[in-house]
């Protein structure tokens, strides 16, 4: 189960990558804390894409601040979570930012 929750990690940091995601801090442990260069240039806040990525219900991630950086986190915590469920979670976070154009 560890390895696979590891995996997904992998696989998440790999697919929101290459959506274009910055990640704000590395682990081995399967969380993404990620910002987007969107965000960055103030088109839009962290706030903005976290409510309403969470007005969708589809997938649940959070805001965190590191080092006075704010960010989204996302999380593997399920043992039935699959590659699709990361798919998804990419999907809803464009959702977000495209929301914002």
């Amino acid at each position: 189960m560890i390895e696979h929750q590891a995996d997904l990690g992998h696989t998440m940091r790999a697919r929101l990558e290459g959506a274009g995601w910055t990640h704000v801090s590395r682990t081995s442990l399967p969380v993404c804390c990620v910002t987007h260069p969107r965000i960055e240039a103030g088109e839009l806040t962290v706030d903005e894409v976290l409510a309403r990525v969470l007005a969708r219900g589809r997938v649940w991630i959070s805001k965190v601040t590191l080092a006075g950086r704010s960010a989204l986190r996302a999380c593997v915590t399920s043992r039935l979570a699959t590659p699709e469920d990361i798919d998804v979670l990419v999907e809803e976070l464009e959702n977000g930012l495209a929301r914002g154009l």
